[in-house]
């Protein structure tokens, strides 16, 4: 009988002489031997060749499984339909993988369900599922290229590792405050949409992009970006929680943003929403507006540019329309039309009529002609009106809510 506080290191050695291990009858040997050990290590040495059969479950009580620099490491069959399961069962694991072995074609699964354990070295594994309490440090690179599910336990990379995603967000199950990326997290999964599910502090504060392309880094702090807002008019006020930030070159992301909004009710209230990006933390807020608030995300209405992210209270927004065109002198002042803050609604409708009632133009979606994310270029030329008095009809909205309608009187004016 081996004493229970006896540290065991069990070892395969396959150097002398190649053969291929069975695991099934590895398991059974794990199973008369790990009763009896507390503390053990399996360690596949340098130079070994381990075979694991297709369709294998490795079931991982130990607190080391280390793969040794060298080591060659068979996945039979990978073509396969069955999956080959690493299911790491004792808490205080450490996994290492010290090889450039690439799993993902290899049906590999990894379920982390024994509470506090680490995964060490370059992972690359098909499926990953947290199912426990605990933190699960990455302290290596470790690449999922299917799925992740969410059901209990932290993913903590280390500021050495790197967890990368390549999958479609349709493998990233919904996350929670009890399961979560703590630290940045790597989407380079197809272009298109992406999701993140980090958190802070013990809640899930997870992002979306609605048409990310390539890999894109994201992460969220749980503490305040201290964002300066107080001259632009149409912020109320900025979230001091949290902040997201973009890892990766934000000028490249191009994309409308997604925030989440849980554990934010206080601060949320009944008020107007919106994204706010920045150049910095502590620099000048610059307002994404929304298009919606569902109570559990606010989708920016612009397109994210600056890395650092937050929510802020939105002013309320009137639009106006100017009442003055100028376009025979060529001064670039008045010479089309223009509507302040059309951009911020989700959808319009704009007639010009002249003094009688007739329609000169329709515009369907107008925007400003100098909107610095979609100009207006349908090369109207304002020129051929007449001088004289016309009606501007403006109708807009946004998805779900009221839609409203203005008017105002525009004198197109031919000066000297």
């Amino acid at each position: 009988m081996i004493a229970a506080d006896l540290e065991v290191i069990l070892v395969i050695d396959l150097n002398e002489r190649p053969m291929k291990t069975n695991l099934k009858k590895l398991a059974l040997l794990a199973m008369l031997l790990l009763p009896m050990i507390s503390n053990a290590q399996f360690v596949i040495p340098t130079g070994a060749t381990f075979t694991i059969s297709k369709g294998t479950d490795l079931i991982i009580n130990t607190t080391g499984f280390t793969i040794a620099g060298g080591s060659i490491v068979n996945i039979e069959d990978n073509s396969s339909s069955k999956e080959t399961n690493i299911s790491v069962a004792n808490a205080g694991t450490t996994i290492n993988n010290n090889t450039s072995f690439d799993f993902s074609q290899t049906n590999l699964q990894l379920d982390l369900n024994g509470g506090t354990q680490v995964l060490g070295g370059n992972l690359v594994v098909r499926d990953l599922s947290l199912t426990s309490q605990g933190l699960k440090s990455i302290t290596g690179n470790l690449t999922v290229v299917n799925s992740i599910t969410f059901t209990e336990g932290i993913l903590v990379p280390s500021s050495s590792g790197k967890i990368l995603y390549t999958g479609t967000s349709d493998g990233l199950t919904e996350a929670s405050d009890i399961s979560y990326v703590e630290g940045a997290f790597y989407n380079g999964g197809p272009d298109g949409e992406k999701k993140f599910p980090i958190g802070a502090n013990s809640q899930f504060a997870g992002a979306i992009l609605t048409d990310g392309k390539g890999e894109v880094g994201m992460t969220v702090h749980g503490t305040s970006a201290n964002l300066v807002f107080t001259d632009n008019p149409e912020l109320l006020d900025v979230n001091t929680d949290r902040y997201w930030e973009i890892l990766t070159d934000a000028s490249q992301v191009n994309s409308r943003i997604g925030l989440s909004l849980n554990g934010l009710d206080a601060f949320v209230g009944t008020d107007a929403i919106s994204v706010v990006q920045s150049d910095a933390v502590s620099g000048d807020a610059k307002n994404l507006s929304s298009t919606s608030s569902n109570g559990g995300l606010v989708l920016s209405r612009a397109k994210v540019s600056l890395p650092i992210l937050t929510i802020g209270k939105e002013a309320v927004i009137k639009v106006t329309i100017h009442d003055l065109i100028t376009p025979f002198t060529i001064d670039t002042k008045n010479d089309v039309l223009y509507i302040d803050h059309i951009d911020h609604f989700d959808f319009n409708t704009v007639t010009l009529l002249d003094r009688w009632g007739v329609e000169i133009k329709k515009w369907k979606d107008f925007t400003n002609y100098d909107d610095p994310l979609k100009p207006n270029a349908d090369g109207y030329d304002f020129a051929k009106l007449s001088p004289g008095n016309y009606i501007c009809i403006v109708e807009y909205g946004n998805k779900g809510g009221k839609r409203e309608k203005i008017s105002q009187m525009i004198t197109v004016l031919k000066t000297n």
